[in-house]
């Protein structure tokens, strides 16, 4: 066990070290900006058309629990409908 012996900086310094230069980086700053933006359009409606009203959903199941399954999960796992 020669990794659980040396303090927990050196072992991940380097790690921390790239994900900073990337969070720092003009192309990450692009994304967060954009997407933010993109996700505050979509919950007031922006590309819902105009001709379908809302709908209430009462029950859903999710097939699946990969990464997109989980999240989907999680998520309703929160709101007061029948799952």
């Amino acid at each position: 066990m020669k990794g659980c012996s040396c303090r927990s900086t050196p072992r991940f310094g380097w790690k921390s070290r790239y994900f900073t230069q990337i969070l720092r980086s003009k192309e990450a700053a692009a994304m967060i900006r954009s997407l933010f933006l993109s996700m505050q359009e979509l919950n007031k409606g922006a590309r819902r058309p105009q001709n379908v009203p809302p709908t209430k959903v009462k029950k859903l199941a999710v097939i699946g629990a990969g990464f997109m399954g989980a999240s989907v999960g999680l998520r309703l796992g929160a709101r007061p409908a029948s799952t």
